[in-house]
């Protein structure tokens, strides 16, 4: 599904009292999930692979992005606050660790 349609649908779910849930592997832009969030009752995170070799051939999809929205997304649910990738800055050594 587009952003753009899976934003205005859940913009209207909440006006009309409907829960909302999203799942995702992660693998899309950070500023993204933030803007959906507002709009959400459940956020299903489907993590694949820890692996990023594995997990690119088998998905295609990032997982240094798919790990490091995680990071923040945890981040900004412990700390309350809207983030600007700190948890994500702050792993470098994780990732740093995936690309041997």
């Amino acid at each position: 599904m587009q952003f753009s349609s899976l934003l205005h649908l859940l913009k209207m779910c909440k006006q009309k009292n409907i829960s909302t849930a999203v799942e995702t592997t992660g693998d899309v832009p950070f500023e993204r999930i933030r803007e959906a969030e507002p709009y959400l009752d459940l956020f299903l995170y489907d993590f694949k692979h820890l692996d990023n070799i594995r997990l690119k051939k088998v998905t295609a999809g990032n997982g240094k992005r798919i790990k490091a929205n995680l990071l923040d997304m945890t981040y900004c649910s412990m700390t309350g606050k809207t983030n600007d990738h700190t948890a994500s800055k702050n792993a470098a050594a994780i990732h740093k660790e995936d690309a041997k």
